[in-house]
């Protein structure tokens, strides 16, 4: 009750339909920011998997301008038999999310057909020509009963009755069966919308979910968590691949997870957050964290089964990589690779999307595995061979997760993360809330060797989701080089004053500035330094930033 739905019409006469051009379609329905931020494409044509010039706008406008949108789009109906590299673009594309089909479930089953846990034959598949996996997950498509629209009729799509399953897509009062990966898509749209309700009404606190409507605070997710929540979720088909209606079995054997034919599996919202009565699992986020090229993120978790909680860990990273070139034979630009290790006992390395390495291709990695009570593992996030300097990534870990001060890396942490540079080489920014949640930004940037300007790091605002708790101890850092100088600003998110705190800035074991006293943020904070041999230089505060005088 209360939701909006949208259509945008791409019929072109009796000649089909017509992309109308991302810029178009997107400003359609998004609205400035204040119109949706799920979009179900049902729609595709072929490209043989290859990278297009459409992936190219639709991953650079979700990277960039619609970052907060989660696009997702049917895989196409041209899989018959079980051909491989049959996706449809845009399904194809990096950032949208591509849905294949699976059978119906229950009433809905026709006769012969083998059920939910079967792909229909019919569901396009990948890989993509670079070796992506695809789709993404599966959704039922197979003979769900949709609207019947009669455009002389009023109120036809109440409906009084069901159409009969054993007359094909004859019409019910109102209502029609209709299969395809165009009517499967529109089940994970649907899935989507309630996982964005679930974190708009307040059922996480900061990254931890709690599981009752109104137990955190409301949060704006960004579309790679969206894809990342949903993706950690999906459940592996049992069965395999069925020719429909009515046919034979192409395939008895189970489907293979993170193969071309059901990529993570069928959604599953009750395995993807936390639902009070409904399952014990516990979700902790990250949503759409910044991560510099080199740089490795690591979250220490801990296992606890005390609550009767037997789920599986998962984890899944996702992230809206930058477009590539059209025609590439590997896509991916900037690479960021998810691995968990056991702390202690074996230390054992677990891998992404099944292999027993990094993976190299996909811009969503998921690994699963079996876990006992008190085992304690390290989540890392390990960004390499980065094409840009900065790229965001989001994270979902579902599990048996102990309460813990979850997802904040100590400075030793913090320094294990900027591997390029020594202890004495590392800027480091550190911020002691005081008894209000902060909604600050920072940014530091610096000279570059042709007098040019270089954002070497920012921290993002409420826009982005996030908030700096009270009472809370964080930091920063990163690796600065030597003659440059440095900019670095603090400010609060939304023209107001919103709390206060201490904050420290320091360059290996030199303090570059320590507040005695707990700060107003509400005044923008501004510190220029150049960094040299002999240590560092304070450059006059009130002048321009290339300018090289004392304070």
């Amino acid at each position: 009750p209360g939701s909006k739905i949208t259509f945008f019409d791409m019929e072109i006469g009796s000649n089909g339909i017509a992309d109308p051009g991302v810029s178009r379609l997107f400003s359609s329905f998004y609205n400035s920011g204040d119109g949706a931020f799920i979009s179900n494409a049902s729609w595709g044509r072929g490209y043989n998997g290859l990278y297009s010039s459409f992936c190219r706008d639709y991953d650079g406008a979700l990277r960039s301008t619609y970052s907060d949108v989660l696009f997702v789009v049917s895989a196409g109906n041209t899989g018959v038999e079980g051909t491989a590299g049959t996706i449809q673009n845009p399904a194809d594309c990096k950032s949208p999310m591509a849905v294949g089909s699976s059978l119906s479930y229950g009433d809905d089953i026709r006769s012969n057909e083998k059920g939910i846990e079967f792909l229909a034959d019919y569901s396009s598949r990948g890989p993509t020509s670079d070796g992506r996996i695809k789709p993404d997950v599966v959704a039922p498509g197979h003979f769900i009963v949709a609207p019947n629209a009669e455009p002389n009729t009023e109120g036809e799509c109440d409906g009084s009755k069901s159409p009969s399953i054993r007359r094909s897509i004859d019409v019910g009062s109102g209502v029609r069966y209709v299969s395809g990966t165009s009517m499967a898509s529109p089940v994970v749209t649907g899935g989507a919308a309630i996982l964005r309700q679930y974190f708009e009404e307040g059922y996480c606190n900061s990254e931890r979910c709690c599981g009752s409507k109104g137990c955190g605070e409301s949060f704006i997710p960004s579309g790679s968590l969206m894809k990342a929540v949903l993706m950690n979720g999906a459940q592996p088909l049992t069965g395999g691949i069925q020719r429909v209606p009515d046919g034979n079995v192409v395939n008895e054997q189970p489907l293979k997870e993170y193969d071309g034919n059901q990529g993570m599996g069928r959604i599953n919202l009750v395995n993807s957050v936390p639902l009070e009565g409904e399952n014990n699992i516990q979700l902790i986020t990250v949503n759409d964290k910044f991560i510099k090229d080199g740089d490795k993120d690591e979250y220490k978790i801990k296992i606890d089964t005390s609550n009767g909680c037997n789920e599986e860990l998962r984890v899944t990273l996702a992230w809206y990589d930058p477009p590539g070139a059209v025609g590439c034979l590997k896509c991916l630009v900037n690479d960021i690779d998810l691995m968990i290790e056991e702390i202690g006992g074996g230390s054992e390395v677990f891998y992404p999307n099944g292999l027993s390495q990094q993976d190299t291709s996909n811009t969503v990695e998921r690994i699963r595995m079996q876990a006992s009570d008190a085992q304690e593992f390290r989540v890392i996030v390990h960004s390499r061979n980065f094409a840009f300097n900065r790229q965001q990534y989001s994270l979902a870990i579902t599990g048996c997760l102990a309460e813990a001060d979850e997802l904040k890396p100590d400075l030793t942490e913090a320094m294990k993360s900027s591997p390029n540079c020594s202890r004495e080489e590392l800027f480091t920014f550190k911020i002691n809330t005081a008894e209000t949640a902060h909604q600050l930004r920072w940014n530091l940037i610096g000279s570059t060797a042709n007098n040019g300007i270089e954002a070497i790091a920012s921290g993002p605002g409420p826009e982005f989701g996030y908030e700096y708790e009270a009472n809370e101890t964080y930091y920063h850092s990163y690796c600065l080089t030597m003659g440059s100088k440095y900019r670095f600003q603090l400010m609060n998110s939304a023209g107001g004053g919103l709390g206060s705190g201490k904050y420290s800035l320091s360059y290996g074991a030199v303090t570059i500035f320590d507040s005695d006293s707990s700060e107003d943020f509400e005044d923008v904070k501004n510190h220029r330094f150049q960094v040299l041999a002999s240590g560092v230089k304070i450059l006059g505060k009130n002048r321009s930033f290339m300018t090289d005088v004392d304070d």
